[in-house]
């Protein structure tokens, strides 16, 4: 996808990275996150897209499959056997709970971190769309939040977005969240096993590791039952 930066980021005082402070001022850039991306979203329905128009596709394959798109998570070095039973496990619940699914799926950012979004004068724009891709709309929602959920206010964070989302479109499948959020902490997993000779990668799948298992083996513990049902 061909992007000209300067059709949307305004001239004058540059656009700067997220940088957020103070309770409200959070809220109200998390609700405008939540517009701007169902904006995005709403947009890309709309477009007519190309004959020759390609992207990855983060669907279930992309996610789970046996390649997915940013390698395969219960594959990576240092997870001990507890940790690949656990992500197999995570894999499995997926597949059984999306395949049953008619989830809202259309082009999505793929990668709507903190860095990639830049605020002016009260507004957002989101940048770096190299992961722009066809999949689930809540998995943009996951992406957003990942990084902020164990900060105090995150339930705030959440609600905020969801409701600048909704003052748009309506929010995709929010009681899929929670496994997408986990889902998106296993991507960061496998991409960086495929990175692991790099120099601080050792580092960051550590973190990227310890995250992914907390939240897998959370999710799996409050879906016990449900899981015993299948």
């Amino acid at each position: 996808m061909k992007l000209n930066c300067a059709a949307y980021l305004p001239s004058g005082q540059a656009a700067v990275p997220l940088t957020l402070t103070g309770a409200t001022r959070r809220l109200k850039t998390f609700h405008a996150i939540g517009r701007t991306l169902a904006e995005l979203h709403l947009h890309s329905d709309r477009w007519t897209q190309p004959a020759d128009f390609r992207r990855p596709s983060w669907d279930l394959d992309g996610l789970v499959g046996e390649a997915p798109l940013w390698g395969p998570f219960w594959n990576a070095p240092n997870l001990s056997a507890k940790d690949r039973d656990m992500f197999e496990s995570i894999r499995e619940f997926a597949r059984l709970e999306l395949i049953a699914r008619d989830a809202d799926c259309g082009l999505i950012h793929a990668d709507l971190v903190r860095e990639n979004i830049l605020l002016h004068q009260g507004s957002v724009r989101f940048i770096d769309f190299d992961d722009c891709g066809f999949g689930y709309r809540v998995f943009d929602l996951a992406t957003t939040l990942l990084a902020n959920k164990e900060e105090a206010d995150y339930p705030r964070l959440r609600d905020a977005l969801i409701e600048g989302y909704a003052s748009v479109r309506p929010p995709p499948d929010l009681d899929l969240l929670p496994l997408f959020m986990v889902l998106r902490s296993l991507t960061y997993v496998g991409w960086a096993a495929d990175r692991i000779a790099e120099e601080g990668m050792a580092a960051g799948m550590s973190r990227f590791l310890e995250r992914a298992r907390v939240m897998a083996a959370q999710h799996l513990a409050e879906n016990h039952s449900s899981i015993l049902l299948r």
